[in-house]
């Protein structure tokens, strides 16, 4: 399709959309790239990897292609589990391109212009983990969401390194035989290891979330206001979440109040940030399921009825929960399978 006059970009068709891609070629990295596909996880556990994945390939000194997010809601009505939104269209690519000297790209732009190029050096998947009974390309594509994702992009592998290959070993692989290094999963860890957090300053949100956002709250939701994020999920499951709430960079549990607080230690902190705040005129929740009326009824006992707000469950754009019944002629790996495969990733990140 033309390009916008002026835009610099071009309108062109990939994965069964439209998508803007730049209009020139950029300048191909001898240095060699990346990727390395977030499979575990929603956009909680995906954001912690990417910051291990960006810190990796610098630390690799190769440019890292953006792949794209894995949504397990499939409300999109294309009838496709899971979806996959390209990076850009939650975070501002340009943004990130202060981080380790400008190398990224988004992964559109990849396969426009160097997919031929990828695929005439011989496409190879580095893998951490593999089934004995796979076939050629099974570490790679055996299951949801490796397989979608993987033909989703129309890359097919001719060949497979592996396993084990984790984050030292991986690091010595020859730019000239594989410039591209593609990787079955991250080699960053979950939770994100002490003293990344500073990366996360280089992603900002993009206009897609900011806009309906900033339109949400214009419209929705009085200053000050005061927004949490809250797991029912998690909550009912207990503190098994490696998150940093009930574990923080370690295995040792947290007090038991903090990782899954009851309404009453809610209704304190809440009391307690309100007041802070000299008083709030509305309160906004995100959710990954409807409040209990028990929950819902104290948040309107210390805002004030007619106060809190929501987005309908399910339209929490980057927090969209698996839809049961779909995507099952593909069973996800077994948790202690997705267990070993981000232990040997994260076996040396440890060490080093």
């Amino acid at each position: 399709l033309p390009a916008a006059s002026g835009s610099g970009e071009s309108t062109v068709w990939m994965s069964g959309r439209e998508v803007q891609v730049s209009a020139e070629p950029p300048a191909w990295d001898e240095k060699g790239y990346m990727i390395a596909f977030a499979c575990q996880g929603r956009f909680g556990n995906q954001f912690d990897y990417l910051l291990g994945t960006l810190d990796y390939a610098r630390a690799i000194d190769r440019t890292l292609i953006l792949a794209p997010w894995v949504d397990y809601n499939a409300r999109r009505g294309t009838g496709q589990y899971p979806w996959f939104p390209w990076f850009k269209e939650y975070f501002d690519v340009d943004a990130l391109r202060q981080y380790h000297g400008g190398r990224v790209i988004d992964m559109p732009d990849f396969l426009h212009h160097f997919r031929d190029r990828w695929e005439e050096a011989g496409v190879t998947g580095f893998c951490a983990y593999r089934k004995p009974d796979d076939d050629t390309d099974g570490c790679m594509t055996y299951s949801v969401p490796k397989g979608p994702f993987w033909r989703n992009l129309n890359v097919s592998f001719a060949h497979i390194e592996g396993p084990p290959f984790n984050r030292r070993n991986v690091a010595a692989v020859r730019r000239v035989e594989h410039p591209v290094l593609c990787l079955d999963c991250s080699p960053g860890r979950y939770p994100a290891e002490r003293g990344l957090d500073p990366l996360a300053q280089y992603l900002k949100w993009s206009p897609t979330i900011t806009n309906p956002a900033q339109a949400f709250i214009d419209k929705n939701l009085p200053r000050p206001f005061v927004a949490l994020h809250f797991r029912h999920a998690f909550a009912s499951a207990g503190c098994g979440f490696s998150i940093r709430q009930c574990h923080d960079y370690g295995e040792e549990l947290k007090d038991e109040q903090v990782c899954t607080p009851g309404v009453e230690e809610m209704r304190r902190h809440l009391q307690g940030v309100v007041a802070g705040m000299g008083g709030a005129e509305s309160l906004f929740y995100a959710s990954d399921k409807a409040f209990k009326p028990e929950v819902a009824a104290m948040f309107e006992e210390v805002v004030g009825a007619g106060r809190v707000k929501h987005l309908p469950t399910g339209l929490n754009e980057v927090e969209g929960h698996a839809t049961p019944g779909q995507g099952a002629q593909l069973p996800a790996p077994h948790q202690s399978q997705r267990r070993e495969l981000a232990a040997r990733w994260g076996q040396a990140a440890r060490r080093s």
